[in-house]
C-alpha cells in the first residue's frame, strides 16, 4: 500500500511537471512570435504601387499606372481587366453550349432551335457580308421618311422597344424616394463616343480619336451605298449634331451624383414645357403608363 501511494504521488507530480513544462513552452513560443511580428519584416507585399507618385494627387495612377502602362490586351480579346479575367472561363463555357446547340438538329420551334439559329446567324460572317446592309433598309427608309418632330419621336420610341437607344434613353427603375415602387427614368443619350469630353478635348490623342470617329461615320454612309463625297458631308453633319448634344450632357463625375440626377416631374408638366415633342404619345408607343417620371438630365431634356 505504501509503495502504491508513493507511485501514485510521483505520477501525479510528474503530470504536474509536464503541464508546467507545456505551459512554459507555449508562453515562450508566443513571446518569440510577438517579438518576430514586431521586429521582423512585413509580410504585406503590394505590387504595382507607383511610389514615385503621391496618392493624394492622383490615386488611380498611384495604384494602377504601372499596370495600365504595361498590360497587354490578348489578341482574342477586346479588352483586359479583373472582371474580364474572372468572367473568361464562364464565357468559354457559354460559347461551348452555343456552339453545340447551333450545330445540333433541334426540334423546330424549340428554344434550342431559336437560340442555335440566332447564334449561327451572328457567326456566319460570309452571309453577313453577302447581305450587306439589306437587313437595315427598312429602318433606313423609315429614317428617310421622317418629316416632323412627331415622326422622329415615334421612330425613337419604336426603336427603344427593340433596345436601340438613340436620342432618348428610357428605363424603368426604382423610385429613389420610395424604393418599393418603380418609375420611368429618362436620361441623356444620342452620342456615339463614350462621353461628352471626347468631343471637346483638344490634346493630340483626343483629336486623333475625333478624326478616327468622323472617318468611321463616313464609312458607315459609304457602306449603305452613299457617294463618298456625300458620305463625308453627312459624317460631318452627324458629328456636329452629336457635339451639340454632348454640350448639354453631364460629365462622368456629374452623372455619379445620385441626388443631382433625380428630378421627379409630373408627366403633365413635362408636356407643358415641351408640347412640341409629344411625350404622352412617346410613352404610349412604348406601352408605358405613368403620371410622373424622373428627368435625370434636365438641361438636355428641357433645352
Amino acid at each position: 500500500m505504501i509503495s502504491l501511494s508513493i507511485i501514485q504521488h510521483r505520477f501525479a507530480t510528474n503530470q504536474t511537471d509536464m503541464k508546467n513544462l507545456f505551459l512554459l513552452s507555449v508562453t515562450l513560443v508566443s513571446f518569440v512570435a510577438c517579438q518576430t511580428s514586431t521586429t521582423g519584416k512585413s509580410f504585406i507585399a503590394i505590387e504595382g504601387i507607383d511610389s514615385t507618385r503621391k496618392p493624394g494627387d492622383n490615386f488611380f495612377n498611384y495604384v494602377n499606372a504601372q499596370w495600365y502602362d504595361t498590360v497587354q490586351i490578348p489578341a482574342s480579346q477586346s479588352g483586359v481587366g479583373a472582371y474580364r479575367f474572372m468572367n473568361f472561363q464562364q464565357r468559354l463555357k457559354l460559347q461551348g453550349i452555343l456552339d453545340s446547340i447551333s450545330k445540333s438538329n433541334n426540334v423546330p420551334g424549340s428554344l434550342e432551335q431559336k437560340i442555335g439559329d440566332f447564334f449561327a446567324s451572328g457567326m456566319d460572317t460570309n452571309m453577313i457580308n453577302q447581305r450587306s446592309f439589306e437587313p437595315l433598309k427598312t429602318g433606313l427608309n423609315r429614317i428617310n421618311g421622317i418629316t416632323s418632330i412627331s415622326d422622329m419621336t415615334s421612330f425613337i420610341a419604336e426603336e427603344a422597344k427593340l433596345s436601340t437607344v438613340s436620342l432618348i434613353a428610357f428605363e424603368v427603375l426604382p423610385d429613389q424616394e420610395n424604393s418599393s415602387i418603380n418609375m420611368g427614368h429618362i436620361s441623356q443619350s444620342g452620342i456615339g463616343m463614350p462621353d461628352r469630353d471626347y468631343y471637346f478635348k483638344t490634346d493630340s490623342a483626343s483629336v486623333s480619336i475625333q478624326q478616327a470617329y468622323k472617318k468611321y461615320l463616313a464609312a458607315l454612309f459609304t457602306l449603305t451605298g452613299t457617294d463618298p463625297i456625300l458620305a463625308q458631308k453627312n459624317a460631318t453633319l452627324v458629328y456636329n449634331i452629336e457635339k451639340q448634344l454632348a454640350a448639354s450632357h453631364k460629365t462622368n463625375i456629374e452623372t455619379r451624383d445620385v441626388k443631382g440626377n433625380f428630378h421627379k416631374m409630373a408627366l403633365a408638366d413635362l408636356n407643358k414645357q415641351q408640347d412640341n415633342i409629344g411625350w404622352t404619345a412617346y410613352f404610349k408607343t412604348l406601352g408605358a403608363t405613368m403620371d410622373s417620371l424622373n428627368v435625370a438630365n434636365q438641361v438636355i431634356t428641357l433645352k
